[in-house]
């Protein structure tokens, strides 16, 4: 199994919150231009990563993270498609586990795809799916609309954390609930129990 060890995460930006909040935009016209290691680790860390510093924790401790969860649960599942091929965010050991090694940017958008989006997916350096774990999630709860309301909260908390990210390193992206799912299981072969809820598009924004 091939792993990627990420660089380590700053706690400390060059612009503010409300800055950021202020200058958030959807940007769906995205060169390229290749993310820097950097980049990409701060991107997945604020998505999903642990913000515990401490090195050691006692047994009956748990990690916290950029999210909160239900139940502290973290049903969800981070997929990062890019030209090296399709990897899983490991927040654990802040990492990415190759999956396949196959470049899937061209074959991503399903047929019928709004074309803007469509070529979003298709140029950007950096697509990211988030997915919940339909397994962990079940755990939960008996009901099926208390278990979807958790898991969409959860990848909301995610989507946001990553687009006021992308907008702080000066990134653009489009979140996309729009697309064929069926899709997405076929042409990345990814588990059943992980439902695509996202599918985010990142790069640098075009000069308009």
């Amino acid at each position: 199994m091939d792993v990627f060890s990420l660089p380590s995460p700053k706690f400390q930006g060059k612009m503010s919150l409300e800055e950021t909040m202020k200058r958030r935009r959807t940007h769906r016209s995205l060169t390229n231009q290749d993310i820097s290691e950097d980049d990409l680790s701060q991107l997945l860390w604020a998505t999903y990563g642990i913000n515990d510093t401490r090195d050691t924790l006692e047994e009956d401790e748990f990690y916290h993270r950029t999210v909160p969860s239900s139940g502290h649960s973290f049903p969800t599942i981070v997929y990062v498609v890019m030209k090296q091929g399709l990897f899983r965010y490991e927040a654990e050991n802040h990492e990415l586990v190759l999956v396949k090694d196959t470049d899937f940017r061209g074959e991503l958008p399903n047929e019928g795809m709004w074309e803007p989006n469509r070529l979003a997916i298709q140029t950007a350096p950096l697509t990211i799916i988030l997915a919940s774990d339909n397994e962990i999630a079940s755990e939960l709860s008996p009901f099926l609309e208390d278990v979807l309301k958790y898991q969409f909260i959860e990848i909301g908390h995610c989507a946001q954390n990553l687009m006021l990210q992308a907008t702080s390193l000066g990134l653009g992206l489009t979140t996309m609930t729009s697309f064929d799912r069926i899709h997405i299981y076929r042409t990345l072969k990814i588990p059943l129990k992980h439902r695509p809820v996202y599918v985010i598009p990142v790069g640098h924004p075009t000069k308009e």
